[in-house]
This record gives C-alpha cells, structure tokens and sequence, in this order.
C-alpha cells in the first residue's frame, strides 16, 4: 500500500511486505470492461495486528501487479444507485475505511480505482505494456469508466486522494535540482511514476473538467519524517507528536496547486478540498496518537482506525453524490 514518491528504498520494501502480509495479490481475475462493476463482498475490516484496510478478494488494489484493474465494489453495489469513486494511490487506498463508513446506510456504491505508489493522472491509450503499465491501465479505465457512468446519465462524485507533497517534491529532486544523473535510492517506477505525476495529474484535472465531472480532492496527508526524534512511546507506528510543519513538509505550497485544480474542476462543475488533519492535527503539532487511536500504520500512512474515525469528513461528498440522482 506505498505510494510515496519521497521516500526512497525502503518504499519497495514495504510495499512488498504488505502486500505479503494482506494477502492481496490473491484472487481470481477481475472483468475489463469499463462499466462491468460485479458485485463483490463488502470490505473485510482489518487483519488482525495489521492495522491498515484490506481490498474484496479478486480486486486490485496497493500493488504494482497481479491483478487486472477494474472498478472494485467495496461495499454492496446496487445498481441505479449513486456511485462514489475512489481514484489515486494509497493516500486514496488508506481512507476506505472512512469512506466505508460515509456511505453506510446512505444508498450509494462505493467503487476504486487505487493502486499503491501510482498516481491519479491522465491517460488516453490503454494499449502501453512497459514498466508501469498497470497504473497506466488503472488510470486509463478509471477515466473511461467515469465517461461510461455519464453516458449512462448515472449520479456519480469522484474522490481522489494522492501523495501530492511527495510526488511534486521528488520530482524537484530528481529532475530540476540536478540529482537526476546521481543515485537517489528511487526504483524505476517510482522515477517513472513522479514523471508520469508531474504532468499527468494537472492533466487529469484539465479532463475531469472538461466533462463537467464533480471531483472532490482529498489534501495531503502528515507522514513522518526520516529524521524525527527518537520516540519512547513506540515507532512501529510512531507514536509520538511531531510539529506541524515536519509532518506536512510544504504544507501551503501543496494547498496552493490542490487549489489550482480545484479552480479547474468549479469552472464547470463541483469540487472540494477535504482537509481531514483536523482530526489528528492541531495548528501547530500532529498527534502521535489521538485517545487511543494511533495516527499512522506506518511512517507514510494513516492507520485504518484513525481514517475510519475520519469518516464525517467525506460527509459531504456521499450527500452530493445521491442530490445528483
């Protein structure tokens, strides 16, 4: 379930650990066609002692291969129903289990488009089979399957969520502040992703736009630092509080370009930003732990718990969705 661009080796490593430990590579084939949404087993809860979400068997989710992308059912789809759609990576992939709870009882379908370390981003010619070709088929179906629901006339409110921060940070890394002939720890298809994002995500956004498709933008997310002090209370996950300022590295230069998108998207139809640090984060210091929720399952991501505690932050995209019937 990794998606982060800023971070270096350790990125493959876990992404390869938690696959193992979800079991998420397991699972028949999945149907291709853009509109085919089968009904699927709602999402499972959390395996136990790990405390991130587990995707319905069969579907593809926070890996890089394995599955073939098609829209996953996470909760009992109904057809005529309103429909949310989660697209982006695992900073999409960590809030299901909040929007899991958002639509509970309100009549809407919760589909995804989610894979780990590959970014929300443009993508017009399905056929591509180099590296990175299933996030390239993930985004290239996710964007067709938004234009079948609208031919179809069906109400539907897109949701997506990304690591912004670390995709545009290691872009000025890698490419722009000469480290790109040097060694920086990034795989190739981190490298390859953080092109594909710096580009393709304004991209997506010019399209959505284009076919007047309500997008609400999930805002960064606090992760931990590499370099933060150490933590009696436990760093497996970290359990300590962080400033602010650490936790959301170029916090406003982030809220700036989210907002750019956003203006993209108003011009012809509707969008918001969902901010949910409020729910862990003060003004000044992220929370370790809040009660007796920790805050993050790993250093780049917020823990299952904690996102299903963010459920009213969603809210309102799931009452958008059904005033669009």
């Amino acid at each position: 379930m990794t998606t982060m661009a800023t971070l270096p080796p350790r990125l493959v490593a876990l992404a390869l650990a938690l696959v193992v430990a979800l079991g998420l590579l397991t699972g028949p084939g999945a149907p291709t066609a853009a509109a085919d949404v089968r009904p699927g087993p709602a999402l499972r809860g959390d395996v136990p002692g790990v405390d991130a979400p587990v995707m319905p068997k069969g579907c593809f989710g926070p890996a890089r291969s394995g599955i073939e992308p098609f829209p996953c059912p996470l909760v009992a789809h109904r057809p005529g129903r309103p429909t949310v759609l989660l697209w982006g990576d695992s900073h999409a992939y960590m809030y299901i289990p909040a929007l899991v709870r958002a639509v509970r009882g309100r009549g809407v379908n919760l589909v995804s488009f989610v894979a780990g370390s590959c970014p929300p981003v443009l993508v017009t010619d399905g056929r591509y089979r180099g590296p990175g070709a299933a996030c390239r088929r993930s985004n290239y179906k996710a964007l067709r399957y938004v234009a079948s629901m609208q031919r179809a006339g069906r109400p539907l409110r897109v949701v997506i969520g990304s690591n912004w921060s670390g995709f545009r940070r290691a872009y000025r890394r890698l490419f722009l502040e000469g480290a790109a002939g040097m060694p920086s720890g990034y795989d190739g298809f981190t490298k390859d992703m953080v092109r594909l994002a710096h580009q393709g995500t304004p991209a997506l956004f010019d399209r959505l736009a284009q076919m007047r498709v309500d997008v609400d933008i999930i805002g960064q997310a606090a992760t931990v630092p590499d370099a933060r002090p150490a933590c009696a209370a436990g760093e497996t996950p970290y359990a300590c509080d962080l400033p602010r300022w650490r936790a959301i590295p170029e916090e406003r230069r982030t809220a700036r370009y989210l907002r750019e998108q956003q203006v993209k998207i108003q011009r012809h139809a509707r969008s918001r930003v969902i901010d949910t640090t409020p729910g862990y984060c003060t003004a000044s210091t992220c929370r370790g732990r809040v009660g007796s929720v920790a805050t993050w399952f790993d250093d780049l991501h917020l823990s299952a718990t904690r996102t299903r505690n963010l459920a009213s932050y969603f809210a309102a995209s799931v009452r958008d969705a059904r005033r669009r019937r």
